[in-house]
C-alpha cells in the first residue's frame, strides 16, 4: 500500500531535513513542506528526499527505523555534518525529537 510523503522545507538544528509520513503529528505545515509523492517504500520516499536535500532523513517519530540509519551512517562519518554540528553532542531522544517536531 502507498502512502504519501513529506518533507521539511526548513532544516533542522542538527541540520537534516526531515521526511514524514502523511499521518505524522510533527508533518510541519502545508507553507513549510514539499510534497514528494506517494510510494509503497520510505526507501523511495528518501530518495525523492534527498533530491530536494541531501541532508535528508526519515523523521524519528514516524520513519524511526530510517532516521537510525542515517545517524548511525553520520556518526561513523563525521566529514558530512557542518563543524558546529560536530562540536555539539545531542544526545538521540524522544524529548529532542520534539524539539525537532516544533522547530
Amino acid at each position: 500500500m502507498e502512502a504519501m510523503y513529506f518533507i521539511g522545507t526548513r532544516p533542522q538544528a542538527n541540520g537534516f531535513h526531515f521526511v514524514h509520513t502523511e499521518d505524522c503529528p510533527f508533518l510541519p505545515s502545508p507553507g513549510k513542506r514539499i510534497f514528494l509523492g506517494s510510494f509503497s517504500s520510505p526507501d523511495k520516499a528518501l530518495e525523492e528526499g534527498k533530491r530536494h536535500f541531501p541532508t535528508a532523513c526519515g523523521c524519528l517519530f514516524c520513519l524511526k527505523e530510517k532516521y537510525k540509519q542515517v545517524i548511525s551512517h553520520v556518526n561513523e562519518n563525521h566529514s558530512e555534518l557542518p563543524v558546529f554540528i560536530k562540536n555539539i553532542p545531542v544526545l538521540v531522544s524522544a524529548g529532542n525529537a520534539y524539539v525537532c517536531g516544533v522547530n
